[in-house]
């Protein structure tokens, strides 16, 4: 009975060595094996350590991604920690929205030529229901 003890003791302590040393874009098995809290193994063929929704790789971690206004760490106006793909992170540090993007109250960034997309889903919304009506009352 004491050497299967000590073998069960020397399995766990070898797996908590192990767990959480995988860098970004190494293969994985589990969540807990990624060193970066804010990263997960990835579901494909090839599992590796990927950054979690609203995080991004920037060099070696997952940074939390910024809405509108709030600060970012990139300043080379590229996307960088913004985190709608329509911002930039300008040399001010704050993310922005690009040209011909405006900024929504929820921190995300519109296209200045469009309109808002709940006014445009209620409108296909309404179509799609009225020709479904009149597809039912066809049909009956």
């Amino acid at each position: 009975m004491q050497p299967t003890l000590l073998v069960t003791v020397f399995f766990c302590t070898l797996v908590a060595v192990e767990a959480g040393t995988k860098a970004l874009a190494e293969e994985c098995t589990a969540d807990t094996d990624c060193a970066d809290t804010n990263a997960a193994c990835s579901t494909g063929t090839t599992r590796v350590c990927e950054c979690k929704a609203t995080f991004t790789k920037i060099d070696t971690v997952c940074a939390a991604e910024h809405t509108i206004g709030t600060a970012c760490l990139s300043s080379d106006g590229s996307k960088g920690d913004c985190l709608d793909v329509n911002a930039i992170c300008p040399a001010s540090k704050k993310c922005e929205c690009k040209s011909g993007y405006k900024g929504t109250p929820g921190g995300t960034c519109a296209d200045k030529n469009q309109g808002s997309a709940p006014a445009q889903m209620s409108i296909w919304m309404l179509c799609m229901t009225v020709i479904g009506m009149s597809l039912a009352v066809y049909v009956v």
